[in-house]
């Protein structure tokens, strides 16, 4: 059975997906909370080329070779030196996307690559991304500690770091967005310990450009 920890953490992660997944259908306006630090504004890559690889229009079957060619054993553990290496994958399936899970154990989880299917524009306007992260700083016990957009990944890519605090212990996401043709993807370590959110960026983005280059 999951512990209370594990559904504080996934629920800010869960929280920030759809957030993020919402704001191209935005109306404008935002709630209330806490101050983010300032981001830049995302850069469309060019159209392709006849020599470059066609993007996904759909996300694959999300099976155990499936995660294991995105991302394998070695290269989570060698790119998020965790405590406790990972020893297995677990792939997952639902009708809107999928993941794979790399675990030292049953719902312990080094990382997590989470894709959904996405329908929105690209890149999705700065003003909608704002309002998203604004929603979820405002929600009670939540403090967004990084929010930065990242170039070079995709089509479009943001890292996010936030923290929240339940029965008095402080818990800590730190989640890597990236969109991809017609894939919404997260590269995301939900219980990063003491590393620095500089240390996260630099970590997962490792994890969202294999992830793009393999997709």
């Amino acid at each position: 059975m999951r512990t209370q920890r594990t559904f504080v953490m996934l629920a800010i992660v869960v929280y920030g997906l759809l957030a993020l997944a919402a704001c191209a259908s935005s109306t404008g306006g935002s709630s209330g909370g806490g101050t983010p630090t300032a981001t830049t504004a995302p850069t469309a890559t060019t159209a392709p080329t006849a020599t470059t690889k066609a993007k996904p229009i759909a996300v694959p079957l999300t099976d155990l070779s499936f995660c294991q060619r995105i991302l394998s054993l070695a290269e989570v553990n060698q790119i998020m030196s965790p405590p406790i290496p990972a020893n297995t994958i677990v792939p997952n399936n639902t009708s809107n996307g999928g993941s794979c899970n790399y675990e030292y154990a049953r719902f312990k989880i080094v990382l997590a690559i989470v894709l959904q299917p996405w329908t929105g524009p690209v890149p999705v306007p700065q003003k909608d991304l704002e309002t998203a992260v604004q929603k979820l700083a405002g929600l009670p016990g939540i403090t967004v500690t990084t929010d930065t957009t990242v170039s070079g990944v995709g089509d479009q890519a943001a890292f996010l770091a936030a923290s929240g605090s339940y029965n008095g212990v402080t818990y800590k996401a730190d989640i890597f967005y990236v969109l991809y043709g017609r894939i919404f993807f997260t590269c995301n370590n939900i219980m990063p310990g003491s590393s620095s959110d500089a240390t996260q960026l630099s970590d997962l983005k490792q994890c969202a450009q294999l992830v793009v280059s393999r997709l």
